[in-house]
């Protein structure tokens, strides 16, 4: 007896009910996203990443809101149905830098909030790093506390200025981008730290020893906060004292240089700081919130292990800023007074500035906000929308200065420097105001010596730059500029390993300190218009005219007392020049300049393909089963009606089709 007709379509309905239902089901258990869902579920449960040496990784995070927790799993390429990604890759031993690139996805903002996302890319970071979050708190931190615990004055400073900003953002974040930014800051240090203790499995340092570490800058300045002892009476100080106490407060040469056919612009910096700092990452983030009205979305830095922003410092930023600075050495004690730890500390309104300000006006005018009189630079804002270098234009306010002392701050437009060739910094504020308020004119007049060191004109690394600049012609030149330490030829070094451009403290002949210029960092305006997206790179103190530093041959000391620490570090510091490109932006090419197209696919259009191919697998499947089972019914139907197990020559010249 024949299948009747309401027969046939209830059994065709139920089973393409049937075969929905089942290949949604195999679609969602080999979904990336499915599978990460079951591993959440698990609670505190994390795949164990192991990260070999010049291993580059992929790794996604996930938030359960069910469980409010996260996962990490490694993958092939980035996520889109995850909070986070990162990409990481740990080259350390080979090039003197490790390079992570942590992203949040702005696209699943109706699942996250914006400080879930700050949150997990603090997460990851801190999970994926710690074992170099440890070495560096170990290097960086012991000289700083006793037995790894930090004195009480410093923890209650620390502890009163995290309640003074929290309380500030919660209050305003509503209706205040900027306190609205300092609490995913915040909310970003809390996920290090928190994902630093995932990994680990154990509470080695506490949270307060995370944001100490982010925070050794400022607290520097914080001299009556760490000990009594820690406070100077500059007239009782003799003159090598006075240098030892310049050593320790100053940080960094740089060096902006305008070719003088205006084919170029080169915007350069070095790190002055001690040796036990040089395990190092390459940074970029790229962060945005659902109003989505950051001026900078994404930026690159070089950085250090547990740190949220560069410490150099030096930023590339997709808003076409660049952004560094040297540090304002004070020779006046009680311009600290004022300090208090109801402020914002300089290290997180430099990532405020960052993100929400569109132009080089911009910059100083967030920065200032909040000012904690700690870490006090000359920072130096170059806005690329301003420049045509083909046109040989360079209009005022393209390059912006602003620097800081406790209680006070000054902008300048130095436009018209760079115009004339070029712009440097040194460690001395240009605002004669604060200037004179550093107290460098009464060191000089005691101590007439001193002019070599500190004086803003007639310093040994102020004729130096001005007697080389205008050798430099190409990217090579301006490398040699900032490695430059010939102290044993060059009269105006006056045969001392510090008064150059990059100092090596390890080498003078009285001093003899592990600490001095520990890295390079350059971009090329030309490069960065025509979209290459290079930042050149270089790790280790200048060996260009001077012996490679090794720890295993040296027999430098910390200036400030204790053991050499250098955890986890390389030994022997002969690394070469690296071209970084920047992996999550490019800067904005201009039109205007002549380009050298680079097509390369990001890890964002390397998710689209990989999903697409699933889908598509997924859709060709479906449509051969479907046709596989109308087949198997027609041929059941066949036979019950016909008795004839044989199968329509119609139908099998439609499958041979």
């Amino acid at each position: 007896m024949g299948i009747s007709n309401s027969s046939n379509f209830i059994i065709l309905s139920i089973f393409f009910l049937s075969l929905y239902t089942f290949y949604f089901s195999i679609a969602q258990l080999s979904s990336p996203t499915n599978k990460s869902t079951q591993l959440r579920k698990t609670a505190e449960k994390f795949q164990t990443i192991e990260i070999q040496e010049d291993e580059n990784i992929i790794a996604n995070i996930y938030y359960n809101s069910k469980y409010d927790n996260y996962s990490i799993i490694q993958s092939n390429s980035p996520d889109k149905e995850a909070i986070a990604y990162a990409v990481y890759n740990k080259s350390y031993q080979r090039t003197g830098w490790d390079y992570l690139a942590i992203s949040s996805y702005e696209k699943n903002d109706s699942k996250y909030s914006d400080s879930n996302k700050a949150y997990a890319m603090g997460y990851i970071e801190g999970y994926l790093t710690h074992k170099s979050i440890s070495q560096n708190f170990f290097n960086m931190i012991r000289n700083h506390t006793t037995d790894y615990i930090m004195p009480d004055n410093l923890r209650d400073f620390i502890s009163k200025n995290i309640e003074y900003m929290t309380e500030k953002a919660e209050k305003n974040m509503d209706h205040d981008k900027y306190w609205e930014h300092v609490y995913y800051i915040y909310k970003q240090i809390l996920g290090l730290y928190d994902g630093y203790i995932a990994a680990v499995g154990y509470d080695v340092t506490g949270f307060y020893e995370i944001f100490l570490l982010n925070s050794l800058t400022d607290l520097d300045d914080v001299s009556s906060y760490y000990s009594v002892n820690n406070t100077y009476d500059f007239e009782k100080m003799d003159i090598e004292e006075i240098r030892e106490y310049t050593m320790s407060k100053s940080h960094c040469s740089a060096l902006i240089k305008l070719a003088e056919d205006f084919s170029d612009i080169w915007f350069g910096h070095n790190t002055w700081y001690r040796y036990a700092s040089m395990l190092r990452i390459f940074k970029e983030y790229h962060f945005v919130t659902k109003n989505g009205y950051e001026k900078s979305k994404t930026t690159a830095f070089p950085s250090y292990p547990g740190l949220l922003f560069s410490s150099d410092d030096f930023y590339v930023l997709d808003s076409n800023l660049l952004v560094m600075e040297t540090t304002n050495t004070i020779y006046n004690d009680s311009l600290y007074d004022v300090l208090k730890p109801e402020c914002v500390l300089t290290w997180l309104r430099q990532v405020l500035a960052n993100r929400l300000a569109s132009s080089s006006e911009d910059w100083p005018e967030i920065f200032k906000l909040e000012n904690s009189g700690t870490y006090n630079n000359q920072f130096m804002i170059l806005d690329l929308n301003k420049i045509n270098l083909k046109k040989k234009e360079i209009p005022d306010k393209s390059l912006i200065i602003l620097e800081q002392l406790p209680g006070y701050t000054d902008t300048t437009d130095v436009t018209e420097y760079l115009k004339n060739g070029y712009w440097p910094s040194y460690n001395a504020a240009f605002s004669e105001f604060l200037y004179n308020m550093t107290g460098v004119n009464e060191q000089i007049e005691q101590k007439p010596e001193l002019v070599h060191d500190i004086d803003y004109n007639l310093c040994s690394r102020a004729q130096i730059f001005k007697r080389e600049q205008k050798n430099i012609k190409s990217n090579k030149d301006f490398e040699r500029m900032l490695r430059y330490n010939d102290f044993r030829n060059d009269n105006l070094s006056y045969n001392k390993a510090y008064l150059t451009i990059a100092a090596r403290y390890d080498i003078d002949d009285t001093k003899h300190y592990c600490h001095g210029a520990t890295d390079v960092k350059y971009v090329s305006i030309k490069e960065l218009l025509e979209g290459k997206s290079l930042i050149h790179i270089i790790a280790g103190p200048s060996n260009d005219q001077q012996p490679t530093f090794s720890w295993s041959n040296t027999t430098c000391k910390p200036y400030d007392g204790g053991e050499r620490n250098y955890e986890g570090m390389i030994d022997v510091w002969n690394k070469d020049w690296v071209e970084y490109k920047t992996q999550l932006f490019k800067i904005q090419k201009r039109d205007d300049e002549s380009s050298d197209d680079d097509n390369t696919d990001g890890p964002e259009k390397q998710t689209d393909n990989n999903q697409t191919v699933i889908i598509s697998l997924g859709v060709s499947c479906g449509v051969l089963f479907i046709l596989l089972v109308v087949f198997i019914i027609l041929y059941v139907k066949a036979k019950r009606n016909n008795g004839d197990i044989s199968i329509p020559s119609k139908q099998l010249e439609l499958i041979d089709k």
